[in-house]
């Protein structure tokens, strides 16, 4: 799990970095708090207003699915689809 959720920094911008919300994730990616790591990432995005690839949201849809949080897994695929579309 921990190396799926490490892989997600690959597609934050490096002047991100020092957000917040970016230092939150490492502070729960280092306690194994995986949801509250993921949910840090969603709440940089939002609060940036940043355009995320389509991988990293996928990235993000797979760690949901991996902890076994299908509901979440299911918004957010839902709402990647409405971006695209």
């Amino acid at each position: 799990m921990k190396q799926a959720i490490e892989g997600l920094a690959d597609y934050i911008p490096e002047f991100y970095k020092t957000h917040k919300q970016f230092t939150n994730y490492i502070e729960f990616l280092n306690n194994r708090e995986w949801e509250l790591a993921v949910d840090s990432l969603i709440e940089l995005a939002y609060e940036t207003g940043y355009s995320f690839s389509q991988d990293f949201w996928l990235g993000l849809i797979n760690c949901f699915e991996k902890m076994g949080l299908i509901d979440k897994a299911n918004y957010y695929r839902l709402n990647q689809t409405k971006q695209i579309l």
